[in-house]
């Protein structure tokens, strides 16, 4: 499994920072768009919605609804007050991590509630990467995505190592306190090194790591809700596209709640600079 991880790893890591570094902002969003296909078509089925058809119309509503707020102008008042709803959808999310249920059953099946709440997860994430990368900079979005790799692998091996006492027991068996710690501790000198290191340095250092502390707590309640949603549906990951990882879904559950709180942060990190 952990082959598998790293060979997919060394073909998709280049390919995101070579889209990231040299795409336009447009550009990026039409390729974005096929992975906001994927993931709203991984979601219709962890929500439990109908069979085929349902499904692809809910993951190509879900998908046109991110393109029309990107290229149509009239529709881009609205991208600050999306990317804005992370910071209502992810406290109730939390909230529904903290009450469940932790399995398939009676309880579990709302495919209406889910349906409603699968945009609240795509969408701002979404949007926010194309706003960090058109306002603030592709070496940002950059900076945000290799944060959610230092600190899943600062997770994975401290949690090996040290990982006794679980996280979230119901929710993921295999997340540790100790993973946790060693995301946060991996990210501190990434931040440094990379407040230093940006072409642009338009942030205090210290607020730069205050924040990706912050943006890698608030990713892991998105990894936690995904593993919520494969666990109310029963299912191990959220797709098969990915060996080694699962679906789209389970590759950018933390960057679907990190990107808007990053892009929030970064913008008033930068206007405090």
């Amino acid at each position: 499994m952990l082959r598998q991880r790293i060979l997919t790893a060394l073909v998709l890591a280049p390919l995101a920072i070579a889209a990231v570094l040299y795409l336009a902002t447009d550009a990026l969003a039409a390729l974005a768009a096929l992975v906001g296909l994927v993931a709203f078509a991984e979601w219709a089925r962890l929500a439990g919605l109908g069979g085929r058809l349902p499904r692809a119309a809910y993951a190509v509503a879900g998908t046109a609804t991110g393109l029309l707020l990107w290229y149509w102008p009239p529709a881009h008042r609205w991208l600050g007050l999306l990317v804005y709803c992370a910071l209502v959808f992810w406290p109730l999310a939390m909230l529904w991590l903290a009450r469940g249920p932790y399995a398939p059953g009676p309880g579990s099946h709302r495919p209406l509630l889910k349906a409603v709440a699968g945009p609240l997860f795509v969408l701002p994430a979404w949007q926010a990467a194309l706003l960090i990368h058109a306002e603030l900079g592709p070496w940002w979005l950059l900076y945000v995505m290799v944060l959610m790799w230092v600190a899943d692998s600062g997770a994975y091996f401290s949690g090996k190592r040290w990982g006794h006492r679980r996280l979230s027991p119901r929710v993921s068996p295999g997340k540790t306190v100790a993973g946790l710690l060693g995301a946060l501790v991996l990210s501190v000198p990434y931040a440094l090194a990379g407040g230093r290191l940006l072409p642009d340095r338009g942030v205090d250092p210290w607020l730069l790591v205050l924040l990706s502390l912050l943006v890698v707590a608030i990713s892991v309640v998105g990894d936690l809700f995904v593993s919520l949603m494969k666990r109310q549906a029963g299912l191990k990951d959220s797709g098969h596209l990915l060996p080694g990882h699962g679906g789209i879904l389970d590759r950018l559950d933390s960057l679907s709640a990190a990107a808007p709180f990053f892009y929030i942060g970064l913008q008033w990190a930068r206007g405090g600079a």
